[in-house]
């Protein structure tokens, strides 16, 4: 059963979701309508990204996306996260990975489609809620797995 709430828009937003509304089409479902195909979007795009990284790779990627936030100007360049993360905090070594291992997660992460960068983001975003949730999903294969997500074997 739907669940009722309210939310504030930014201009844009409001513009877009008004753009789509009419008489027989509230602006409530709309919106609903449209986040229903984000959030379906999101859910394709992630189980594209099956075997796409291993293991290690995911908690470099989970690692170089705690706390970050992420408009659509910035998503083309979030892999400076990833890069950054490798490069200063030596994430890749810490987690296993070879300075060419890392160099491939970065050169993979970049070669991802617009929606499949989102889709990595949404499961960094999902993991980190969890977290803070206290629901206890590790960073590993069977955790990753619980966000629907496949590690590639390594």
């Amino acid at each position: 059963m739907p669940i009722r709430t309210s939310l504030y828009l930014a201009t844009e937003l409001q513009k877009q979701a008004e753009s789509r509304a009419n008489p027989d089409v509230p602006l409530g479902a709309v919106i609903r309508a449209q986040a229903e195909r984000a959030f379906g979007i999101l859910a394709i795009e992630t189980r594209a990204l099956e075997n796409v990284f291993s293991e290690a790779e995911w908690q470099v990627i989970l690692d170089s996306f705690n706390g970050v936030l992420v408009d659509m100007e910035y998503i083309q360049h979030i892999g400076v996260n990833i890069v950054d993360n490798t490069n200063l905090n030596n994430a890749a070594a810490q987690k296993g990975l070879s300075v060419e291992q890392g160099k491939e997660l970065i050169k993979r992460f970049e070669a991802l489609s617009v929606a499949a960068k989102w889709a990595v983001l949404d499961v960094a975003e999902r993991f980190w809620a969890a977290s803070e949730k206290g629901q206890g999903i590790e960073p590993d294969a069977e955790g990753l797995k619980k966000l629907g997500v496949v590690c590639r074997s390594e």
